[in-house]
């Protein structure tokens, strides 16, 4: 698949259409792996399109070594209108709670996250999830194998 003569406008358009299919965010080497190429060029690319980005309706965010194309901030209000979610649907207290708990904490299991707030948090733990701000980010070498959860790019 990897193209001894890539020129680095090509390998900006296929970071960016594998961006674009990207269901989550892309590791940084996963892209090199695919393009044949060296990951600092992918950097350099990926730096390139974050900048041609910045005056468009989509951004390049980096996370590490992970990348995704996500909207813009200022586009927000009207991303939302045409989702149709109600901008007044507010996290509950003992969600925001556990929320930056995790934040914190990150990687947590959910048993952990009971102890620390003293009560069960199958709920908040549930709708978290529900609004993808939190994600199952590996399991626990714990009895029952638990999972870890950590925040997600939405979250950020």
């Amino acid at each position: 698949m990897a193209d001894e003569t890539l020129s680095f406008d090509a390998l900006k358009r296929i970071i960016e259409s594998v961006l674009f299919v990207a269901e989550r965010p892309v590791d940084t080497g996963f892209l090199a792996r695919i393009a044949g190429v060296d990951a600092r060029w992918v950097d350099e690319a990926v730096d390139t399109l974050a900048t041609e980005y910045q005056a468009r309706g989509l951004r390049v965010q980096r996370n590490g070594s992970a990348v995704q194309i996500v909207t813009a901030p200022e586009a927000a209000p009207y991303v939302q209108a045409f989702l149709g979610i109600d901008e007044d649907q507010r996290l509950t207290h003992g969600t925001l709670v556990a929320l930056t708990v995790i934040a914190y904490k990150q990687p947590i299991t959910r048993p952990s996250l009971d102890k620390i707030l003293g009560k069960n948090c199958d709920w908040q733990v549930t709708s978290l999830k529900a609004r993808e701000l939190i994600t199952e980010v590996g399991r626990a070498n714990a009895p029952g194998r638990p999972y870890l959860y950590g925040t997600t790019f939405r979250f950020l």
